[in-house]
């Protein structure tokens, strides 16, 4: 009982701690992101835009990339290739090509995986590429919707 309790409290304290923690980390980039805005005079119609925005993407949570996981880095790079793999998988096994690659030569597709594959995390109305910029990579959409604007102009 008295264990239980200890653990109890000692858990919503962290939880308390790392959410005003996470607060006082939005309010810091929110009051740079005006402080920014002003000092280079944006017009207020750009200004709203760009702090609704923020505040918006602020306001979800973020998607842990790789990086974000500095444990992961402490991994063999066979493990890493291992979970990588494990990761895409599904993904990668729902295309024809690759499917059929991945019957063939698991070992070849670990090592592609692990070496060429990687997550993009899109936001809502945020571009994947811009008209008239050379393609250095082929996406895969996994979840969600994506739209395309052909505008040459």
């Amino acid at each position: 009982g008295f264990l239980f309790g200890n653990t109890l409290v000692s858990s919503l304290s962290a939880a308390m701690v790392d959410y005003q923690m996470s607060k006082k980390d939005k309010v810091t980039k929110m009051r740079s992101l005006r402080r920014f805005l002003l000092q280079h005079q944006v017009v207020p119609r750009l200004s709203t835009l760009v702090t609704r925005q923020a505040e918006n993407r602020l306001a979800l949570p973020e998607h842990l990339r790789e990086a974000d996981v500095p444990a992961l880095a402490l991994l063999s790079a066979t493990l890493r290739a291992e979970l990588q793999m494990e990761i895409v998988r599904p993904h990668m096994d729902s295309h024809p090509l690759f499917s059929l690659w991945l019957s063939v030569d698991e070992v070849a597709m670990r090592r592609l995986c692990f070496e060429a594959v990687h997550s993009k995390h899109l936001r809502s109305a945020e571009e994947l590429f811009a008209a008239g910029v050379d393609a250095t990579a082929a996406y895969f959409l996994i979840d969600g919707l994506i739209g395309y604007e052909h505008d040459p102009f």
